[in-house]
């Protein structure tokens, strides 16, 4: 726009007659998307009263302001999860577990390995915390697996369950047809076992895990994705979706069965053809086999069809 004259600061707020006072951060966070136009500002753990609406902070500090939480079982205290690193996205992981009572008191539970810290779950009978995480405080993007810890309330002894298994507990999958469900973390009501569900090949299954020996035991077999929610009896609410089946409501009982509930795309399935993906491996000089699919527009006939690659 040369041929435009100059705009002036009163141009800008010219009821003011300046322009808007620039936003100034010493956090590389202005970067990150959305939240970042809110510079320095960082949420916060609040509690609220579900009669009055009336709300009282916690809990605040971390620089990155991720908490993950849940309630003891008596309703006296929280634990969450936050980063004591000064500068999260440079130093090494410090993540760890804060006790938090409502009137605001807070104490670290110790001895804790480094690294992530998070999904923490309280046992029923209080004894234990269970969270997802990792114990490499050099891994800041989390690019090797994270894995299911469980410690005592009091502090130490956290260990690892099912490691020896190449799985990963917050890996999602993803379709244009829904979103990825959130990583599941549950106690069973006799603090003895945990839900989790975990996804490989395009799949996501629920299991249920010993929390002494690590011990996993799969509740669901099939090609499909489910949005786990654990009742306390067992059974769990599931939004269950496939490569040919929008998500529709579904149980899954104590057995492992996956039953649905609901047909909400009837309508659509019965009057679209929906050509199933089909699985295969590729394998690579270092002998690690690729899992990956083909999926082709009409395979009952022969003629050449373009090819589009998707990683």
């Amino acid at each position: 726009d040369r041929g435009r004259p100059a705009r002036t600061a009163a141009a800008v707020l010219p009821d003011e007659g300046r322009a808007a006072a620039p936003k100034i951060s010493e956090s590389a966070y202005w970067r990150l998307d959305g939240d970042g136009f809110f510079m320095e500002q960082r949420h916060e753990l609040y509690l609220v009263d579900v009669a009055s609406g009336a709300t009282q902070k916690l809990y605040s500090g971390c620089p990155i302001a991720r908490y993950t939480f849940d309630w003891a079982p008596d309703g006296t205290r929280i634990a969450l999860t936050r980063s004591f690193a000064d500068r999260p996205w440079i130093d090494p992981v410090q993540d760890e577990i804060v006790l938090v009572t409502l009137d605001g008191a807070s104490s670290v539970v110790p001895g804790l390995p480094a690294g992530e810290k998070a999904d923490v779950r309280w046992s029923p009978d209080g004894a234990r915390l269970a969270y997802i995480g990792s114990d490499d405080p050099n891994d800041h993007r989390t690019v090797e697996n994270l894995s299911i810890f469980v410690c005592s309330v009091d502090g130490g002894g956290a260990k690892a369950l099912a490691r020896d298994l190449d799985i990963d507990w917050t890996t999602s999958t993803l379709s244009d047809s829904s979103e990825p469900p959130p990583p599941l973390l549950q106690w069973r009501a006799d603090s003895k076992a945990l839900y989790a569900q975990y996804a490989s090949r395009g799949e996501a299954q629920f299991v249920e895990i010993d929390a002494q020996t690590g011990a996993l035991l799969r509740k669901t077999e099939g090609h499909h994705v489910l949005g786990v929610n654990q009742a306390r009896d067992g059974q769990a609410a599931c939004l269950m979706s496939a490569p040919t089946t929008p998500p529709e409501v579904a149980l899954a009982d104590l057995s492992g069965e996956v039953r649905r509930l609901t047909a909400f795309n009837k309508d659509l399935t019965e009057k679209v053809h929906f050509w199933s993906p089909t699985e295969f491996e590729i394998d690579t000089p270092d002998g690690h086999r690729l899992h990956a699919w083909k999926l082709i527009p009409n395979p009952e006939t022969d003629k050449r069809k373009a090819a589009i690659l998707e990683i």
